[in-house]
């Protein structure tokens, strides 16, 4: 008997593919993975991503080596040196 595997069907789903296989690869503490799923499906999906938290718990860090270690862009934003209209249009 013969099994197959799915292959993704477009670069979005490549890339999640990609990221999954990094996540299942990578230790992290010991906790459900909800979260970092949910990340990886929107930067997969190139949908923007919105970290809150207090100043200085690596949330900036952590999105650098996650975007330098898939070679894709990252802007940073900090939100709390712009007005609600620099995001609204």
């Amino acid at each position: 008997m013969t099994s197959h595997a799915l292959l993704p069907v477009n670069p979005q789903l490549a890339l999640a593919d990609d990221l999954l296989k990094l996540l299942r690869t990578t230790d992290t503490e010991s906790r459900p993975d909800d979260q970092l799923e949910a990340l990886t499906l929107a930067v997969a999906a190139d949908l923007p991503v919105l970290l809150w938290g207090e100043p200085g718990i690596g949330k900036t860090a952590a999105l650098t080596q996650l975007a330098d270690s898939l070679d894709l862009p990252l802007t940073t934003v900090i939100a709390s040196v712009h007005e609600p209209t620099d995001f609204s249009g």
